[in-house]
């Protein structure tokens, strides 16, 4: 689970972060800003599910950018 060092301290979404650890997903963090970070990161994985706030736009298109140019998500 990726998530911006901004989001996941934040004190109403911490205890959704930590059901994921839980549950057994792996929480990453990482500014949506930094290309070659999320690159390398996405590098790793297989699937994508983006739940980016709507208003945000813009941070999900360099997402997807790096999504990109990983190639090989599904």
């Amino acid at each position: 689970m990726l998530t911006s060092p901004t989001t996941h301290p934040s004190i109403h979404k911490l205890p959704l972060c930590l059901s994921y650890k839980h549950a057994g997903a792996m929480v990453v963090e990482a500014y949506l800003d930094n290309h070659e970070s999320l690159v390398s990161l996405l590098s790793s994985i297989d699937y994508v599910i983006s739940a980016i706030a709507e208003n945000k736009i813009a941070q999900q298109l360099k997402f997807v950018q790096a999504m990109k140019q990983v190639g090989t998500i599904n």
